[in-house]
């Protein structure tokens, strides 16, 4: 700011007063959509407007403000207008396509949903068959069990009767043997 100042002899009263705004306000005015020069016309239409109504009859001054600031005054509300009509255009256009891109995930998010949904029925299904398969199983395997304690149980009887046959066969062989062995003796000493 203090260059502006200083250069101040160097520029016209009104590029330095251009100047100054850019410098301090240069992004608000982009922000607003109007020109540094636009501002500075409808400040001007604005002060004058003021100075002639606050000193002056109103009546007449302003139909010498009408007569004589209508063009630029006109053109700026104009370009403003125009600048907003694009902008709500553009915007209403936007939300067209949000809303259309929200409908899109709407039947998306639906038809999910049913495939979940007939997907869900048919796992329900399939558990049934897997919860009877596993019945009828779970039943073999009892039965299995039962038929294999079963013929554990025959087995094992099977066996200790056929130790006990063992046994007394050993016993009454080895009794046979020991008679046997002293008839032998008998006669081999009677000799």
């Amino acid at each position: 700011m203090n260059n502006y100042l200083t250069n101040s002899d160097d520029l016209s009263n009104l590029q330095l007063l251009k100047d100054l705004l850019n410098h301090h306000f240069e992004e608000f005015f982009s922000e607003v959509g109007i020109s540094i020069e636009d501002h500075l016309i409808l400040n001007a239409c604005v002060v004058i407007e003021y100075l002639i109504y606050y000193h002056g009859n109103t009546r007449r001054m302003q139909e010498k403000l009408r007569y004589r600031f209508p063009e630029p005054i006109l053109s700026i509300l104009e370009r403003k207008f125009q600048k907003e009509n694009a902008f709500l255009a553009a915007a209403s256009q936007r939300m067209i396509e949000k809303d259309t891109e929200i409908a899109k995930i709407k039947i998306g998010k639906w038809g999910t949903d049913q495939q979940n949904f007939s997907l869900r029925a048919e796992n329900d299904r399939l558990q049934k068959m897997i919860d009877q398969q596993n019945l009828v199983l779970r039943k073999l395997q009892d039965r299995l069990d039962c038929v294999s304690r079963y013929n554990t149980l025959v087995l094992s009887r099977k066996m200790r009767t056929h130790q006990l046959y063992k046994t007394a066969f050993q016993s009454q062989f080895c009794t046979i043997m020991g008679k046997f062995k002293k008839i032998l003796n008998v006669l081999v000493f009677s000799n």
